[in-house]
């Protein structure tokens, strides 16, 4: 029986093709790339081990004031 090539870190295994060996949340491929182990996954970047982006905390704010738009316009924005 012939024996897939696989990639091992740190007791994990991952068949060694793009479709298995790649970025958990944006899927590129990590053969020959260096890559970060987390949380038993593997990431591309530092960007992607930390998850989605949150949220501007500015866009709630710009309305918190309450008034309508800027300059005293009337009309939708």
């Amino acid at each position: 029986e012939l024996q897939m090539p696989h990639v091992t870190h740190r007791g994990q295994h991952w068949h060694a093709l793009p479709g298995c060996f790649r970025c958990a949340p944006c899927g590129r491929p990590l053969l020959g790339r260096p890559f970060l182990p987390r949380g038993g996954q593997i990431f591309c970047s530092l960007r992607c081990a930390q998850g989605p982006p949150r949220a501007p905390r500015s866009a709630p704010q710009r309305r918190s004031w309450g008034g309508g738009p800027p300059g005293g316009m009337g009309g939708h924005w």
